[in-house]
């Protein structure tokens, strides 16, 4: 890198070797939880205690995505009644700046105590994204219900995942291209029904 410097007197220059590092493909590094350290919350995410009861996200050894692993993130909303509670799990800031085109992924897994209720009024998972520190968020995902469901069979007890009731779900992320500080927020909205 060479650097020049002039006035009306005079021109300096540096030059320095090495001073540049380019970094291959950075657009292509991938943020991964896989909830398989013992560490919980994760570095990097927190829990949001909706009523601060202690009734919220957990790490699961019960049951892992599609059977691969040992763990899962999770939230008895079997066990405990606490209808209208909005427990989240959030990541901490994510500079999307070198990203070309984010994409979340994620696997759920959940089975409804009764699909007689609708959306908003059953177990119901949200996903949000804010841009201001967690200010304000926008929704970027929402299913409750049979609709969460991977199938159509309820669970009258405590559900717990096989693995081939679990599905992968896509969130496009390109309207957040070029942010430096995106928070994501994986929000339960708890209507006594079954475990997610």
């Amino acid at each position: 890198v060479t650097l020049v410097v002039s006035n009306t007197i005079r021109n300096d220059t540096l030059t320095m070797a090495n001073y540049v590092t380019v970094l291959n493909n950075i657009a292509l590094t991938a943020i991964t939880e896989d909830f398989e350290s013992a560490t919980f919350p994760p570095a990097d995410f927190l829990i949001v205690d909706d009523g601060g009861d202690g009734i919220t996200w957990m790490r699961d050894t019960v049951s892992s995505g599609f059977g691969i692993g040992t763990a899962s993130l999770y939230i008895d909303n079997f066990d405990v009644n606490t209808t209208g509670k909005r427990d989240a799990f959030r990541t901490k800031n994510i500079n999307l700046t070198t990203m070309g085109i984010p994409t979340m992924y994620f696997d759920v897994a959940y089975s409804p105590y009764d699909t007689s209720a609708a959306v908003g009024e059953s177990d119901t998972l949200a996903v949000y994204a804010s841009t201001d520190c967690g200010k304000n968020f926008s929704l970027l995902y929402l299913k409750g219900g049979a609709k969460l469901s991977a199938d159509s069979s309820l669970a009258t007890a405590a559900f717990v995942p096989t693995s081939s009731q679990w599905r992968k779900e896509s969130i496009d992320l390109t309207s957040f291209v070029g942010q430096s500080d995106v928070i994501f927020s994986f929000e339960n909205r708890s209507h006594y029904g079954n475990n997610l």
